[in-house]
């Protein structure tokens, strides 16, 4: 079995044109919590893609999971076969950073029984999946306040 994580941009600011938004302070610091998390959860070396918007790159920068790699595929508007190919093309443990609805729409795909509800990723939101024999399990998620409160919890030990 494979796995495949994905993760919503961390928190932007406003901005025009909306593909040149920046993180906000607190987006770069959820950034760098999940990314802590991150490197106990992955093994070293798998794919690192994100969006070519601003806020994706710089959110998986800051993840400290290596060199990112713009995606077109994992852009805004793209059609959901784009975000399929990549999710089944990406390999094992392989991270990719995108935006909100388009994330969304490729859990609804991967995951088998949807419930017809909309699965909402807060930014810097995290899922993990186990990829195997054609279907998907969920096996993690986190949103950015749990991240900072297990990164803290870890520090303390």
């Amino acid at each position: 079995m494979s796995r495949l994580f994905l993760m919503r941009h961390a928190q932007a600011g406003a901005g025009v044109p909306d593909s040149a938004r920046s993180l906000t302070e607190l987006g770069r610091a959820q950034a760098r919590a999940m990314g802590c998390l991150l490197a106990g959860l992955r093994s070293s070396g798998p794919a690192l893609r994100c969006s070519p918007a601003l806020r994706c790159r710089e959110t998986a920068s800051l993840l400290g999971a290596g060199e990112p790699i713009p995606d077109e595929r994992l852009g805004l508007d793209r059609p959901l076969r784009d975000l399929l190919e990549l999710a089944r093309a990406a390999g094992s443990d392989a991270l990719l950073v995108g935006h909100q609805p388009e994330l969304q729409g490729l859990l609804a795909a991967l995951l088998p029984g949807g419930t017809g509800q909309p699965f909402l990723l807060p930014p810097a939101s995290l899922v993990g999946l186990r990829l195997g024999g054609g279907a998907a399990l969920l096996s993690l998620y986190l949103e950015p306040g749990e991240a900072t409160a297990l990164e803290a919890s870890a520090s303390k030990k």
